[in-house]
């Protein structure tokens, strides 16, 4: 027998005159509160497995996006450097355009006074 069982059967024994029913009454209605008991026991222990499994499912979960957002952090710093890299190629093309350009400007100008002189 529990400890439990054990101290309600001494206790019935004391509370006998003031309660209206029996012995055997009250042995049964303390089994079944047993039997209620221990199967909300059994329903805590499924509730606390399903719970630690959960907790388990939301920190692989948590692990995975961590994961991918390193991973999309890395494509995006690659990303980032591969336009600053083609920021710097266009802007030296277009530095080199414009040298072409003033080159030509400079050479058309000459050409031009030259002519004139030779008028």
């Amino acid at each position: 027998m529990s400890k439990l069982y054990k101290f309600i059967l001494d206790s019935l024994s004391k509370n006998m005159s003031e309660s209206k029913l029996t012995k055997n009454q009250l042995l049964v209605k303390i089994d079944q509160l047993t039997v209620s008991l221990e199967e909300q026991k059994q329903e805590n222990n499924v509730m606390k497995d399903t719970h630690l499994n959960e907790v388990g499912l939301y920190k692989e979960l948590n692990t995975n996006l961590m994961s991918m957002i390193k991973k999309h952090e890395k494509e995006i710093e690659r990303i980032e450097n591969t336009n600053k890299k083609h920021e710097y190629e266009y802007t030296e093309r277009l530095k080199e355009k414009d040298k072409i350009h003033k080159r030509e400007k400079e050479e058309k100008e000459k050409t031009y006074k030259c002519e004139i002189k030779l008028m």
